[in-house]
């Protein structure tokens, strides 16, 4: 290998771990805010069953709508930030295989282009949200 293709394998791999320590990190924080998130809806149980909050069920139902979106739409900015990390650090690995050898197939990768609604993580997180919103809602009109 060359002096110069060993640059540019090193700046490769060095791209690629620093894009996916970026996406586990990311991953990391996401789940931590969810969690303080789902704290805080929680949490607003007592504050919305207390005798001096009296709220109508529609004005309950449309807080509670506009928590859900509000957490669909984080998601979905933490999903397209990830799926480039993960495409830059995979791309990243690949080339520098090839300067490795030009015979040398990286593994096929299954990012498929998939879309936020089919990511596990996504789908768990909203729904946990969205349920954690109609009990309450269930529990302060009981």
């Amino acid at each position: 290998m060359k002096q110069e293709d060993k640059v540019t394998f090193d700046a490769l791999i060095e791209l690629a771990e620093f894009s996916i320590a970026r996406f586990d990190e990311r991953r990391s924080h996401s789940w931590k805010v969810a969690l303080a998130f789902w704290a805080a809806i929680i949490g607003s149980a007592a504050l919305l069953n207390s005798k001096s909050a009296d709220f109508t069920l529609c004005a309950l139902i449309m807080a509670g709508a506009f928590i859900v979106l509000l957490h669909g739409f984080w998601l979905v900015q933490v999903f397209a930030a990830d799926k480039k990390d993960k495409l830059i650090a995979f791309r990243a690995r690949d080339l520098a295989i090839k300067l490795l050898d030009e015979d040398i197939q990286a593994p096929e990768l299954e990012l498929k282009d998939r879309s936020w609604h089919q990511d596990w993580s996504v789908r768990f997180q909203l729904l946990t949200t969205f349920l954690l919103v109609v009990i309450i809602l269930i529990y302060v009109n009981a």
